[in-house]
């Protein structure tokens, strides 16, 4: 008797693994060949069903938990995201009396762009920020290590060596195009990716800069051009309404705690991803076993 939460999990694990790649087909592609055969021939060793649901129970409180964080993680991202929009979009940072800037009778001044906060410009995004190409690191090459790598879908392994320090922003250019992922950490950005230069007198700006590029919806240039990938010529040249420093700072003041959550969120769905899979290798052999409830 099998319990169907154990077995889904069996195969998560580097025996089940090892047996559903055995019959990949021979174009080398990860599926499998003849998927309902191979699947009733193979032949897996089941402990008793009650130590099965014992198991599953184990790992799925951490898969819960994991779960948990990473939907405070996307309510936190929302948070960012809409506090960029009222201070950048709708002009209700506070003035220097505290007060939301347009509700209280801001002065606003023309620009190509429609009105804007007196003292605010209208700028190409090439002037204020960069995008550096990625390093060319191939899978072979990459040591494990206590750095992720990055490509245009996010993170894609890890490295003993960083590339580039953090925090950082890693932007889509191929494969993925126009995707903007925030890193918290020291990381490497391989060649189908941009990482996030600034060109500002501050270096602790990265959360605008990030929000911003966000609302860019970089994947819609990426896809009005001739040839697949972003192109970056075409991102510096969009223009943007661009806020005085002192105001980016006061933004990144309110920010920073926002993302530290998150980065919190995310360090401990590492820890447990990894005490769930290091868990999950030796339930599956038997080396734990999960006693019953006296």
């Amino acid at each position: 008797m099998a319990d169907p939460e154990f077995i889904a999990y069996y195969f998560k694990s580097r025996e089940g693994q090892h047996k559903l790649l055995a019959n990949a087909n021979s174009a080398g592609v990860p599926s499998i060949a003849r998927p309902v055969s191979y699947l009733k021939s193979v032949k897996i060793k089941l402990p008793p069903i009650g130590e099965q649901r014992r198991i599953a129970a184990m790992l799925s409180v951490l898969d819960d938990k994991i779960g948990l964080n990473q939907a405070i993680v996307r309510n936190l991202e929302a948070m960012g995201e809409a506090l960029y929009r009222r201070w950048f979009v709708d002009f209700e940072f506070p003035d220097e009396n505290g007060q939301p800037y347009r509700s209280s009778g801001g002065i606003f001044t023309d620009s190509e762009m429609g009105p804007i906060p007196a003292g605010w410009t209208v700028r190409k995004l090439g002037d204020v920020l960069e995008l550096r190409y990625g390093k060319a690191m191939k899978e072979a090459d990459r040591v494990p290590g206590p750095y992720p790598v990055y490509g245009s879908n996010g993170p894609v392994g890890s490295h003993h060596e960083a590339l580039v320090k953090g925090p950082g922003i890693v932007v889509g250019r191929k494969g993925n195009p126009g995707t903007v992922k925030f890193v918290s950490q020291d990381f490497c950005p391989i060649d189908t990716t941009f990482y996030v230069a600034p060109k500002t007198a501050r270096a602790d700006t990265l959360n605008y800069y990030y929000y911003l590029l966000l609302s860019q919806d970089l994947r819609k240039l990426s896809s009005d051009s001739a040839v697949p990938g972003l192109n970056r010529n075409i991102v510096y040249m969009t223009r943007m309404v661009i806020a005085p420093e002192r105001v980016i700072a006061a933004f990144e003041d309110h920010a920073r705690p926002i993302r530290d959550l998150i980065t919190s969120r995310e360090n401990e769905n590492r820890q447990l991803a990894e005490l769930r899979d290091a868990l999950l290798s030796r339930l599956m052999t038997g080396e734990i076993r999960v006693p019953a409830e006296s």
